[in-house]
Formats: structure tokens, sequence, C-alpha cells
């Protein structure tokens, strides 16, 4: 996208330059400006389309160069997900052994009914009890 963003620009500037030169020099004779009034018609129109596709040549820039300093979120790939087991009250995800639930802040006693639901630590899928291997991603289970 940049560099369609930036021969739009270029190509705009030097019809701009071009025709807008011509248009000063046709308009400037005023005494026989009626003589050129064809080629004065065809500047101001080739002038006006040159600057509209500098302009969407600077617009595609601006969107490229936005898009390219925009940060994508990575995975933490330092470790591997934590054993997982599901909050009883807002059933969400939460570390094994953890005191209280991330979201929602409630106590976690493990004779409460808190599941223990394991989770594929490289893809984070629910593995059932007796699985040895994920399903999802076919990661061997410990």
């Amino acid at each position: 996208m940049k560099a369609i963003g930036w021969i739009a620009s270029v190509v705009g500037a030097i019809m701009a330059i071009t025709f807008g030169g011509d248009y000063i020099q046709y308009t400037s004779e005023s005494l026989y400006a009626w003589r050129y009034a064809t080629e004065i018609e065809q500047c101001r129109t080739f002038l006006f389309v040159g600057l509209v596709i500098m302009a969407i040549g600077v617009a595609l820039l601006i969107v490229a160069y936005k898009n390219s300093n925009a940060h994508p979120v990575t995975p933490n790939r330092a470790s591997p997900m934590q054993p997982k087991t599901i909050c009883p009250h807002c059933s969400a995800s939460i570390n094994i052994g953890a005191s209280f639930c991330d979201r929602c802040g409630s106590k976690i006693e493990r004779g409460n009914g808190a599941q223990n639901t394991r989770f594929c630590k490289f893809c984070g899928a629910v593995i059932a009890d007796e699985a040895r291997f994920c399903d999802a991603c076919g990661a061997k289970v410990e």
C-alpha cells in the first residue's frame, strides 16, 4: 500500500506542477486568453485531477504508516500456560491453586465445588481428564 501511495503522490504532484504551470502561462497572457480557452479548460481539468490523485496518494501513505506502527498483540511466549480451573462463581478461567478469582474477586475454596478442568498449555483448549493428547492441537498432555 505504501508503494501505491508513493506512486499516486508523485504522479499527482507531477500532473499538478505541469498543468498548473501551463494554466498560469495561458491565463497570464490575458490579451490572448480567448485564443487559449480550450487549453485553459484542459489545464484546469488536469490540474484538478492531479491534485485529487496526489491527495489520494497522501491518504494511502497516512493509512499505511499508521497500520505499520500498530503494535500487534503477541502472546507471552516466555512460559507455557499454567494449568487452569474454572471459577465456581463466574465461570472464568483461573490458575489452579489461586485463592481468588481474577475476574470476579470471589474467594476460591477447594471444597465449594470448583471444577478441576485441565487446559492445554500450548493452545488453551479444554482437555478431558483421561486424555493423553490435546484434541485441538495434538500436544502431549502432562
